[in-house]
């Protein structure tokens, strides 16, 4: 009977072991089932940082095209463009005559004559440099020895895209 109280002993020990197993299979159970739910939130971090990644490349995307546009429109308000338009008949040649007296060149010219009741003329011109200029015929004023009434509008852009326009008649209209 010397064998009991180490029976009792040992069945105690082994109670106590197998209470403690059994808390150890709850504990590695819900440590597994929350190191599920910590993957599940790593992965939802991982897609949330994707996005967000690609988010902030179309941002910096945006703010560039912004930026160049924003410094394309200030450098076109700043740029500095003159282009004075003289014009001149010339009887011989029945043609009228516009010449860009200025020290810019006039680009992607259009050039509109008319004179009284005759066709309206036009011309256009990929350039017209400083000095030059473009001159529209009026076949049927040629030979009259007159110099006719021309109204005239010339459109043009600047290097940086800026469309200019002027207008005028000759000889010019006297003023009162």
């Amino acid at each position: 009977m010397t064998d009991i109280p180490a029976l009792i002993i040992n069945f105690g020990i082994l109670l106590v072991s197998g209470v403690a197993a059994l808390v150890a299979v709850v504990q590695a159970r819900a440590a597994l089932r929350d190191a599920g739910k910590a993957e599940y939130a790593r992965d939802e971090a991982v897609v949330a940082q994707k996005a967000s990644a690609e988010a902030l490349t179309e941002a910096n995307r945006i703010s560039k095209e912004t930026h160049d546009l924003l410094s394309g429109q200030d450098a076109r308000l700043r740029e500095r463009h003159q282009v004075d338009w003289r014009g001149q008949w010339d009887s011989t040649r029945a043609m009228w005559f516009l010449a860009n007296d200025g020290p810019d060149a006039a680009l992607d010219v259009r050039f509109t004559a008319t004179s009284g009741t005759l066709p309206r003329q036009t011309q256009t011109h990929d350039e017209i440099p400083p000095g030059k200029g473009a001159g529209v015929e009026f076949p049927e004023l040629k030979g009259t020895g007159g110099a006719p009434y021309v109204s005239w509008r010339v459109e043009w852009r600047t290097p940086l895209g800026v469309p200019r326009s002027d207008e005028g008649q000759w000889p010019a209209p006297k003023r009162r």
